[in-house]
C-alpha cells in the first residue's frame, strides 16, 4: 500500500491487491445503533477474491458477533454490499442495485439509522432496504481493503477520504460530503500502465478528431460522437474508427452537426467504420463530425477501444492539413444515475434527453429517474440540471 494523489487531497491510498490497513479496535468503531460509511473509490478491477472489499470489522470466517459489519461489492466487484451481523450470525447481506464501475472515480455512501440501509452513489440515493439492529460490539480490528480469512479478499485500486460515522447522515449531508470534494477529475490511476478513463473528456491543442467515451448498460444502445476540434478551413476529411465487434455492434452512422452542409458517406466493416466528407465551402469551428450508435453486446465490465486511424484532411485550397487523433472507449456497465448519454457526467444534455423521454420522443430509460418514482418526468430533468457539474 502506498499514497498517491486522490480526489480530495494528496494522500489517497493505493492498494495493490495484496495489502491493507489495520486499525486497532476502539469504542468509536462500535456502531451498534447507526452508521455511515463514506469513501471515494477508484477500482482497478474486482480485486483479489472478486469482491472489491472496502472495509471489514472482523473477518468472513467469523460468522458471529466478532464480525459485526463489512462493506464490499457483490461478485464480480460491482454492486456495493454490506454484511451485518446479529445474534451470532449474518442476518444482513444487503446489496445495492446501482453499481460503481471499474476504472472510474465514484463516491460511495452507505447509511443505517437502526432500520433503513441506504446506498448513495455519487451523492444520489439509489437504494433503501430495511434491516433491524442492533449491531454487536466487537474487539476485532478494522481492516481497510481486506476481508480475511478463508479465501482472503483484497481491494485493488485507490481509496480517498474514507469516513466512518456512528450515526446516519441525512440525504443532504451525504450530498454535501460528495460535493465538498470538488469535481476536478484526478489522475485516474497511480500505476505506471496508462488506462483510459471514460469519465474525462480528452482534449489536445490544435485541430483534432476526438472519439467520445461512453458507458452503456449490457444490451442497450448509446450514441458516441466523433468531434472535430478547432477545424480551420477544412474542405475534405476521411478517417477510420476501429471498435471491438465482440463487445459492441454498430447500429447507425449519422453525419455530425459541424459537417451538416458537407457531402458525407460511411461504410461499416467488421471491426471499423470508414468516413468520408467533402465540401466546396470551407468549414471551421468545433462540433461533431459524425455520430455512431452502438449496441452493447459484451458483458458488464467489458470494454471496446474506439481508435481513430488513417486521418486525411485538406483545406479549401487542397493543401494537406494536420489533424491530431484522440481515441475513446465504450465501457459496458451501469451508468451513473441521471447520466442519459453515458458520458460519465450530468449535463443540460442529459436533462434534455429526460424531457424527450417524458414526451415519448425517446425510449424510456429509468437510469434517468433521479427521484426514483418509477417514471421519467420534467422533475427528473430539473434535478439533473440542478446537479449538473459545471
Amino acid at each position: 500500500m502506498r499514497f498517491a494523489n486522490g480526489v480530495v487531497g494528496q494522500q489517497g491510498a493505493y492498494f495493490d491487491g495484496n495489502s491493507y490497513i489495520e486499525i486497532r479496535d476502539s469504542n468509536s468503531l462500535d456502531l451498534s445503533r447507526a452508521f455511515t460509511f463514506s469513501v471515494w473509490l477508484y477500482k482497478e478491477d474486482a480485486g483479489a477474491g472478486g469482491y472489491a472489499v472496502v472495509l471489514s470489522k472482523g473477518d468472513t470466517a467469523a460468522t458471529d458477533d466478532n464480525s459485526p459489519y463489512a462493506l464490499f461489492h457483490d461478485y464480480p466487484g460491482l454492486s456495493p454490499t454490506v454484511r451485518l451481523t446479529k445474534d451470532n450470525r449474518w442476518t444482513g447481506l444487503i446489496s445495492a442495485g446501482a453499481r460503481t464501475d471499474f476504472k472510474q472515480w465514484h463516491h460511495l455512501g452507505v447509511t443505517w439509522d437502526g432500520r433503513d440501509v441506504k446506498f448513495y452513489v455519487d451523492g444520489v440515493l439509489t437504494d433503501t432496504q430495511t434491516w433491524q439492529g442492533p449491531l454487536p460490539n466487537s474487539a476485532a480490528s478494522l481492516l481497510i481493503g481486506c476481508d480475511p480469512p478463508g479465501v482472503t479478499e483484497y481491494f485493488r485500486g485507490m481509496m480517498d477520504d474514507l469516513r466512518i460515522y456512528n450515526y446516519a447522515l441525512s440525504d443532504s449531508e451525504v450530498q454535501a460530503v460528495y460535493s465538498g470534494a470538488g469535481h476536478a477529475t484526478p489522475t485516474p490511476t497511480p500505476t505506471p500502465t496508462p488506462t483510459t478513463t471514460p469519465t474525462t473528456t480528452p482534449t489536445t491543442a490544435g485541430t483534432a478528431l476526438i472519439a467520445g467515451s461512453r458507458t452503456v448498460a449490457p444490451g442497450s444502445t448509446v450514441q458516441v460522437p466523433v468531434n472535430f476540434q478547432n477545424a480551420q478551413n477544412v474542405g475534405s476529411l476521411g478517417f477510420k474508427l476501429g471498435y471491438n465487434p465482440s463487445v459492441v455492434q454498430v447500429i447507425k452512422v449519422s453525419k455530425g452537426s459541424l459537417l451538416a452542409s458537407s457531402t458525407f458517406t460511411s461504410n461499416v466493416q467488421s471491426d471499423f467504420i470508414i468516413f468520408g466528407f467533402a465540401t466546396p465551402q470551407a468549414i471551421s469551428g468545433t462540433g461533431s463530425a459524425a455520430v455512431v450508435e452502438f449496441k452493447a453486446l459484451g458483458a458488464g465490465g467489458s470494454r471496446s477501444p474506439l481508435t481513430l486511424t488513417e486521418i486525411i484532411a485538406t483545406g479549401s485550397s487542397g493543401a494537406t492539413l494536420s489533424v491530431n487523433a484522440v481515441n475513446g472507449e465504450l465501457s459496458i456497465g451501469q451508468k451513473q444515475i441521471g447520466d442519459a448519454d453515458g458520458d460519465g457526467k450530468l449535463s443540460v444534455l442529459d436533462a434534455l434527453i429526460a424531457l424527450k423521454m417524458y414526451v415519448q420522443a425517446l425510449p424510456l430509460d429509468l437510469t434517468v429517474d433521479i427521484n426514483k418514482d418509477g417514471r421519467v418526468t420534467p422533475e427528473d430533468a430539473r434535478l439533473i440540471m440542478e446537479r449538473a457539474k459545471p
